[in-house]
């Protein structure tokens, strides 16, 4: 029986690639680099194997605030490309008064946000 290799040793694991855990891994190793700390991210699907790590065909609604956030982990321009602009909302509740209707130029911004499919994210 041969011994096991000794596991190697982390300041911080990440448990979970999904879009959570990825951000977290990125803006962490960027925020790390060079301090000698060491984050490791633990997804149960191999980076190889073609498939993203925690596969999911919906999609998901971003806020600018979310946008921003990966412009600045530098994964933005990569996600655009599969991104709908959202140009306005319409909130109500069917059958009671009151609305709420936000545009997207009304508030000088491009978009409210984006919806992009969650395997781009």
């Amino acid at each position: 029986m041969s011994a096991a290799a000794p596991a190697p040793v982390v300041d911080l694991a990440i448990v979970g690639g999904g879009m959570v855990g990825a951000c977290l891994a990125l803006a962490l190793a960027d925020i790390l680099r060079g301090t000698g700390r060491r984050v490791v991210l633990l997804e149960a699907v191999p980076p190889d194997t073609g498939q993203s790590p925690s596969f999911d065909g919906r999609t998901s609604a971003l806020s600018n605030g979310s946008r921003r956030i990966l412009t600045t982990l530098g994964v933005w321009e990569a996600v655009a490309t599969q991104a709908a602009p959202i140009h306005r909302i319409h909130i109500s509740d069917r059958g009671r008064f009151g609305a709420a209707r936000i545009d997207a130029k009304e508030q000088g911004l491009e978009a409210m946000g984006y919806v992009v499919p969650n395997r781009a994210l």
